[in-house]
């Protein structure tokens, strides 16, 4: 979302009008609530879970110390890792460290966009110290350096030539987590040692499972984040209060939190629970160019079913950058991964631009 379409909407806000619920992804929650343009949704909430419980290691990321709410994801979505024990260790004991060439496991070559999304999984609760959008200096410093000397190994770029591109097999393009080179299927042919996967559904999980069962590997979680999906609140200023609060008891009821969505899990606890005892008849094929099969598999077994939702059990830190913020890391980090650059330089940058973002991003 651009800065000028947030500076619009905030206009309108800050004028009491705006939208009566408010799809709050990419935008600056924290200062809305700040601000009062969020609607206290404390005793919505304990209206809701008379019902059916939200996922307690969800729920409290988003109550503040006197119990009251402001907003709330619909439906969250798991980034995990998978790999042999000692490359998963590796990267994860290297994120924020002093990294070592002959210490970094084999990951394919990619852009550097894509690396630094991935890296940020390892090490987001390091950077972002506070938890919202503010940088910390060293930290930041050293991630850099991290995504570096990582690229250095796998042959990264800023960007890939046409011709590197088909060699490669790579492309310019970013994903969500950074794993376009590193994912299940990649991980099956051997390509990289480690796997990155955003898995929001059972139905996410089918390629994964199947690529770890012939090496008996687990997915992890990756130190217990969780992407928010579909984060909503309540205009405080709406006309509208009670119709408002209406539609989000229809969010977070059963018929609409247990549909497979494809959109993430759900938040509510039974909506999750209840994927223990769902059965399908589903199968995948993933094949070559040559049409050899590279994957194949089913809808996961029970045990896994089982181990998937004891995952989403233990997850604890929210992961909600806002993109302008990682937008402004990739852009101002070009030069420096070129060696064009110094890092000190690139440092001052990025928390330069990051630190006007942050002042001015609810300014009408």
């Amino acid at each position: 979302m651009s800065e000028d379409i947030i500076r619009s909407l905030n206009a309108e806000l800050l004028n009491g009008k705006g939208a009566d619920v408010l799809v709050l992804d990419g935008l600056p929650k924290d200062a809305y609530m700040e601000k009062g343009v969020l609607l206290n949704l404390q005793e919505l909430f304990l209206e809701i879970q008379e019902e059916s419980a939200i996922l307690p290691n969800i729920m409290q990321n988003y109550v503040d110390s006197q119990g009251d709410i402001y907003y709330l994801p619909v439906r969250f979505k798991m980034p995990v890792v998978f790999g042999e024990k000692d490359a998963v260790e590796m990267l994860s004991q290297m994120a924020l460290t002093e990294t070592k060439e002959n210490a970094i496991p084999i990951l394919a070559a990619d852009n550097y966009g894509n690396l630094e999304r991935l890296i940020l999984n390892i090490c987001y609760k390091q950077v972002f110290t506070s938890g919202n959008n503010e940088l910390s200096e060293e930290s930041l410093k050293t991630y850099l350096k991290c995504v570096k000397t990582i690229g250095e190994k796998i042959q990264a770029k800023v960007e890939f030539a046409p011709e590197e591109m088909e060699l490669l097999e790579v492309d310019n393009y970013f994903s969500e987590i950074g794993n376009r080179r590193n994912n299940a299927v990649a991980f099956a042919q051997h390509k990289t040692q480690i796997g990155f996967v955003s898995i929001g559904s059972i139905q996410d999980s089918i390629l994964t499972l199947a690529a770890l069962k012939e090496k008996q590997l687990e997915m992890e979680t990756i130190d217990g984040i969780f992407y928010p999906e579909l984060v909503v609140g309540i205009n405080r200023n709406t006309k509208n209060q009670e119709l408002a609060k209406e539609f989000l008891k229809v969010l977070y009821s059963g018929s609409v939190q247990n549909q497979d969505l494809s959109d993430g899990f759900a938040v509510l606890e039974s909506s999750v629970l209840h994927w223990e005892n769902v059965e399908r008849d589903t199968k995948m094929v993933i094949s070559d160019y040559d049409g050899s099969t590279i994957l194949s598999a089913s809808w996961p077994e029970k045990e896994n079913r089982i181990k998937i939702i004891e995952m989403i059990k233990l997850l604890k830190t929210p992961m909600d950058i806002d993109p302008t913020i990682m937008s402004i890391i990739t852009e101002y980090s070009r030069s420096y991964y070129d060696g064009i650059q110094d890092l000190d330089t690139t440092v001052n940058q990025i928390t330069n631009k990051v630190s006007l973002y942050n002042k001015l991003q609810f300014t009408a």
